[in-house]
């Protein structure tokens, strides 16, 4: 009997060790312009230091919907090592990049416009049952040719769910833990999972968050994948 519970111990201890509880949330974008409908469905896995993003399309079956809308790339974070992979599936590639890296192209391009990021906190909302703080991001650059002066993104933040290392703020957008743009956020106040966001006529909210286990190797890069970058 002792040497059945000590195997079932060593199996479950083995399995453990090959799973990890995960924060997965859902968020929904549905869309609509012209004959071309269809919704986007956003899941952020989240355990720790590790992130995964699968972001997919899912255009509305009609003669006249001739989207060309494609799935955006696999993102996976790896706070721990400050590093970011995208999957590229068709070629098989894993392109790596420090975070910091990205940031400080980001911070560059914004000298190069002169631009800037202004926050505004429009105070206390209820969405889908959530007590949130609605923001609005602001981004001006006066040097660009053509600029739309100043570019907005709404988005609800709640504490209820607890923090999380990326805000999912607008078509593949994402300000992730550590970048200017969370930063500057988190000095107007800003703390917590976001429930919603809007950019322009587009518009997403969190349809479903749960905790589950969820192998390892949902964070890794799959084998068969050729890695490029640090």
């Amino acid at each position: 009997m002792n040497q059945i519970l000590l195997c079932l111990l060593f199996v479950f201890e083995l399995e453990a060790a090959d799973t990890r509880w995960t924060r997965v949330l859902t968020y929904t974008d549905n869309y609509e312009n012209g004959s071309v409908t269809g919704k986007i469905i956003t899941i952020i896995s989240e355990s720790g230091d590790m992130v995964r993003i699968d972001s997919r399309n899912n255009p509305a079956k009609h003669p006249e919907n001739k989207t060309t809308e494609k799935d955006q790339d696999i993102l996976l974070y790896d706070f721990s090592k400050q590093q970011k992979t995208t999957l590229n599936a068709k070629m098989n590639i894993a392109n790596s990049q420090s975070l910091a890296a990205e940031d400080q192209k980001y911070l560059e391009l914004l000298q190069k416009t002169g631009g800037m990021i202004t926050i505004e906190n429009l105070g206390t909302e209820k969405v889908g049952g959530f007590t949130c703080i609605h923001y609005v991001v602001g981004t001006v650059t006066p040097k660009l040719k053509a600029p739309a002066n100043p570019k907005k993104n709404n988005i609800w933040i709640t504490k209820d769910l607890g923090n999380s290392n990326i805000w999912y703020a607008g078509p593949n957008l994402y300000y992730v833990k550590g970048s200017y743009q969370q930063k500057k956020l988190a000095e107007a106040g800003a703390f917590g999972v976001v429930v919603k966001w809007q950019y322009g006529t587009a518009e997403a909210t969190l349809t479903d968050q749960q905790q589950r286990v969820l192998p390892s190797s949902t964070f890794d890069i799959p084998s068969g994948y050729s890695e490029r970058g640090p």
